[in-house]
């Protein structure tokens, strides 16, 4: 029986759950590494995190967090334990679109040669690792990523969730629009929905967004065109699923999202949803309705991307209200599939795929 570590930094209950699915050991990083720390303490932890990783494993899973079993593995530490990064979180997309840069970008993309496969969430997760191959890299280091095979998988809203999401109708008549946002304004393009917001307001003057979130009032209100008039910022939501039922749109026009729960809870509920083609979730959307999928082109400005989102907001508050009724379904039925039992059981048949 293969003896398997999850790797935690977050510990998000999917990723734990997908862990206790087969049987894993869960190892959480203790001290994290973040964006703005001081360099030496950063480099410190890095070291510091990957020595103390346990080693005496067959397969380490990682959550996004590839970079401390590489580590240890190039310290000679590692042993035969293969390194599995499930590629949950932005970073690909980072070390794509040039926000992680210079000597980190460097170190990210080299370590990841030492991954022994990929799990990613989504179509998309896919698509991003291939984007990561372009020219960009050297033909050796290419070479070294491209022959690890990837397995897809995804998140899931769980049973007791499920229930109470399928009683739920949403108020399709209302200018109320939701986005679940927990952190990284940038991530979540919170500054192309603001600016977007400003827009609708000139054809639809009742439009509102409630923010659910747990970063803090001043941190949202740094975003470039934030407006208290048009933004309610929700902390501490007990019940996400009563929120949910007063609004008519989910959006979350995301840079590197991978497949937000956010998105599929909204679905669940049977909530119009618009979202970017930088949203693993544009999987279902645009299987409903290509036009409530937003473009992302990393060559346009702030403002023409704000436009389109604009555009696709206008283009949902247009439609008739049987209209909205007919999309409210398809989108609650595209739902269905994304159930703990069906997806518990691909993400083990992709990992065993990727080898023990």
């Amino acid at each position: 029986m293969t003896k398997d570590l999850m790797l935690l930094t977050g510990g998000h209950p999917i990723h734990v759950a997908f862990g206790d699915c087969i049987g894993a050991t869960n190892y959480r990083i203790s001290e994290n590494l973040s964006k703005n720390q001081f360099l030496p303490l950063k480099i410190f932890r890095l070291f510091n995190n990957s020595f103390n990783i346990p080693s005496d494993f067959d397969r380490i899973i990682c959550e996004s967090c590839y970079y401390y079993p590489a580590i240890k593995r190039r310290m000679g530490l590692l042993g035969k334990t293969r390194i599995i990064n499930m590629n949950s979180g932005p970073l690909i997309y980072h070390l794509l679109s040039g926000r992680i840069k210079g000597s980190e970008k460097k170190v990210l993309t080299e370590l990841l040669k030492e991954c022994d496969g990929h799990l990613v969430y989504g179509e998309y997760g896919k698509e991003l690792v291939e984007r990561l191959l372009q020219p960009s890299l050297s033909s050796a280091t290419k070479a070294k990523i491209a022959d690890k095979p990837i397995g897809i998988i995804y998140p899931f809203i769980k049973d007791s969730a499920r229930v109470k999401f399928a009683k739920i109708k949403p108020n399709l008549d209302s200018k109320s629009i939701i986005i679940i946002a927990t952190s990284d304004p940038f991530n979540k393009g919170l500054d192309l929905l603001f600016k977007a917001l400003k827009l609708v307001r000139e054809s639809e003057s009742d439009v509102h967004l409630n923010l659910v979130t747990r970063m803090g009032k001043e941190e949202i209100e740094k975003v470039p065109d934030y407006d208290g008039n048009l933004v309610s910022i929700m902390q501490n939501v007990p019940d996400i699923a009563d929120a949910l039922s007063s609004s008519s749109l989910y959006i979350q026009p995301s840079r590197g999202d991978m497949f937000p729960v956010g998105c599929l809870e909204a679905i669940s509920c049977g909530l119009p949803t618009v979202v970017s083609n930088e949203n693993g979730a544009k999987e279902i959307v645009q299987k409903i309705d290509q036009k409530m999928v937003v473009n992302l082109d990393p060559n346009s400005p702030t403002d023409s991307l704000s436009a389109s989102l604009a555009e696709s907001i206008l283009y949902y508050f247009e439609k008739t209200p049987s209209q909205r009724k007919q999309l409210s379904d398809a989108f609650r039925l595209a739902s269905a599939p994304f159930n703990e039992k069906e997806m518990l059981v691909k993400f083990k048949k992709e990992l065993e795929k990727l080898g023990s």
